[in-house]
């Protein structure tokens, strides 16, 4: 009845919603092979309902090479301990360190920053390749990230890795002065005093800018922002 009433409501075919309802009928009918060829004719395979109605399916059939291949691209698209957790839960726990390793070395090749890489690489003791991911793109990270960023530059710091903790709380120090939103300079403020405190144990900044010249440089930039400094 429900597919009768979408094919006269839309002659031309079936929107990506109905296409979805469709799926959830046949799903609750018990039939995922029709569901399966219903989901089939969706132009939206990138959405997220899409795939957690796939996976569904694949789960139903009991097509695990199919349903692997699906969790793996889940994985690699958000590299997050519960997205590695069901992975390994079919794939076996036996394939985890090669695994890991395989998205190690994608990460290394990415050409953006992603802190849930990030994430990823701490969480999996690979402490030295989350370090070099923020090195290598601290031009391009996004301050106004601050929750993520501040979590991070906090498990730097506490990991003994101080100049990637600073890069990190750069970003943010520069996206709220750069935002000019008053409310938020109290955590610039905090941000700044753990960069300071940091500082202190960095003996090479390599190519980074070393603390004072880049505190110098902000008092430059940002000098007409007397909201800020006056909390110094």
């Amino acid at each position: 009845m429900l597919e009768r009433a979408w094919n006269e409501h839309c002659p031309e075919g079936l929107p990506d919603k109905a296409v979805f309802e469709l799926v959830e009928v046949w799903l609750a009918k018990g039939d995922a092979a029709k569901a399966k060829a219903y989901l089939a004719r969706t132009t939206r395979k990138d959405d997220y309902q899409y795939r957690q109605l796939l996976e569904r399916i694949l789960r139903e059939l009991d097509e695990k090479e199919e349903l692997a291949a699906l969790l793996r691209r889940e994985f690699s698209h958000y590299r997050s301990s519960d997205n590695l957790k069901k992975l390994l839960e079919l794939v076996g726990e036996d394939q985890r360190g090669k695994i890991i390793a395989e998205e190690a070395e994608a990460i290394a090749a990415a050409e953006w920053f992603n802190e849930h890489d990030v994430e990823f690489l701490l969480f999996s003791g690979l402490d030295e390749a989350a370090v070099q991911h923020v090195l290598r793109h601290a031009g391009k990270i996004v301050g106004a990230m601050s929750f993520g960023l501040e979590s991070l530059a906090q498990a730097f710091a506490k990991l003994g890795n101080p100049l990637p903790a600073i890069v990190l709380y750069r970003a943010m120090v520069d996206a709220t002065l750069e935002a000019k939103k008053s409310k938020y300079y109290h955590h610039a403020v905090s941000h700044l005093c753990e960069m300071k405190r940091l500082a202190a144990t960095i003996p090479d900044w390599g190519k980074f800018q070393p603390h004072d010249a880049y505190f110098d440089n902000l008092r430059v930039v940002h000098a007409r922002k007397s909201g800020f400094w006056s909390q110094l």
